[in-house]
């Protein structure tokens, strides 16, 4: 049960390395072409501001970065799980809920 519990943990943070790798090549597309992102992080009008001046390419990226990394979730997590599928659908849920949180955390343009 032990290593089931780890390789969910696994899956998951795998996903969230792919997540990060696509953000950081989404990030450098826009800042040659969206300015500066805001100083203030905090202020929620200044990051739709600057979210929405972002060209579509970078959304793009960004939604293939986190489709990879959710399969990649369940591949880790299944593959050193050896328990079945069990494990890898454990870890694409929990990836999920972290994506349905940074939707609802970070303002979008849409």
């Amino acid at each position: 049960m032990l290593r089931a519990i780890l390789s969910i943990v696994a899956g998951v943070v795998a996903a969230f390395v792919v997540v990060m790798l696509g953000d950081m090549l989404s990030h450098a597309l826009a800042a040659s072409s969206a300015g500066a992102p805001p100083a203030d992080m905090t202020v929620r009008a200044a990051i739709k501001a600057y979210m929405s001046g972002l060209p579509p390419t970078v959304f793009a990226i960004m939604l293939a970065g986190w489709t990879v990394a959710a399969f990649v979730a369940g591949f880790v997590a299944a593959r050193f799980g050896r328990r079945g599928a069990w494990p890898g659908w454990v870890a694409v849920g929990l990836f999920l809920c972290a994506t349905a949180a940074n939707l609802l955390m970070i303002p979008h343009p849409v």
